[in-house]
């Protein structure tokens, strides 16, 4: 699967990355995303981590503010 999700891409994926914003990976995150397996992580990471992940794709040069 390289992480793509059944019913919806994977935040990696290079086509949802370039179609959204950072705050919308960070919410999808924290929250995770209706209908689709993408569970919430704000119940298992620290408000720090979440930070952190979403801050990985802006370093990474995937983000799209």
């Amino acid at each position: 699967m390289n992480g793509e999700g059944i019913s919806a891409p994977a935040l990696g994926n290079q086509s949802a990355l370039a179609h959204n914003k950072d705050e919308f990976i960070r919410y999808a995150i924290e929250h995770g995303r209706q209908d689709t397996p993408m569970l919430a992580f704000d119940e298992k990471l620290t408000v720090a981590d979440i930070d952190s992940y979403t801050l990985e794709y802006l370093i990474s040069g995937n983000s799209k503010t």
